[in-house]
């Protein structure tokens, strides 16, 4: 068993716990110092393994991982995708896997494809032969013209790359690390920006494990890291 693998044990059965009682009841099974324990457990906090529930008092996380299922119409659009470019990589998502973070609940439904930037016009015009209301990276002025909330829409924008995503297969989903910074980040999320974006944030770090260096990395590559930092702080 791994030292991350121990301490999770260990939390399993303890309702909270110090670094001072790991290191009491766990010196026989694991000689590490008090310091390479902290270390140990400020990486499985970072993970969202495991939960800070005051100073230097932890406990066993039970929040959810965020694990969103596309739609039957999403999926759809995403077996054509890989069809017509089998060597292209997607990652798709939609607005009601937004919806449940949001405070202000707006009518939307689309569907989010994202593609390497080199691919995704041509990936917009394959879309367009085949679906109505398809948009390439829409500005905020084009979404308040030609958006139709009454029919399903979708949105093709470039995936950033090194993009935190989840899955093994050519259509895979976004996590909820990158949705945050993507949120903050991407014009065509404008209505969910400032007061809206705060109760986001405070939304997400409930519901869900946040793997807050991941989190950081991901804001680092959109250059957003300095402001991310301190909303975490």
């Amino acid at each position: 068993m791994c030292k991350r693998d121990i301490i999770l044990d260990y939390a399993a059965n303890h309702s909270q716990f110090t670094i001072a009682d790991l290191s009491a009841d766990l010196s026989e099974q694991w000689s590490a110092t008090k310091q390479a324990m902290a270390w140990q457990v400020s990486e499985l906090v970072k993970a969202g393994s495991l939960t800070r529930v005051a100073n230097g008092l932890f406990a066993i996380s039970k929040k959810q991982n965020y694990q969103p299922e596309l739609s039957r119409q999403a999926k759809a659009v995403g077996k054509y995708l890989h069809e017509q470019f089998p060597l292209l990589t997607f990652c798709m998502y939609e607005s009601s896997h937004i919806s449940p973070l949001q405070h202000h609940l707006a009518y939307t439904n689309t569907v989010f494809v994202e593609t390497a930037r080199e691919g995704t016009e041509t990936v917009f015009h394959a879309l367009t032969d085949k679906y109505k209301q398809v948009f390439l990276s829409p500005t905020q002025k084009e979404m308040d013209l030609y958006l139709d909330q009454s029919k399903r829409n979708i949105f093709v924008k470039p995936l950033i790359s090194e993009a935190p995503v989840l899955g093994k297969a050519e259509i895979k989903v976004p996590t909820i690390e990158k949705l945050l910074v993507d949120m903050y980040c991407d014009k065509d999320f404008f209505y969910l920006q400032g007061a809206e974006y705060d109760y986001i944030w405070e939304n997400a770090f409930s519901l869900y494990n946040i793997n807050t260096s991941t989190l950081l990395r991901y804001a680092a590559r959109r250059g957003v890291k300095e402001e991310f930092n301190k909303m975490l702080q």
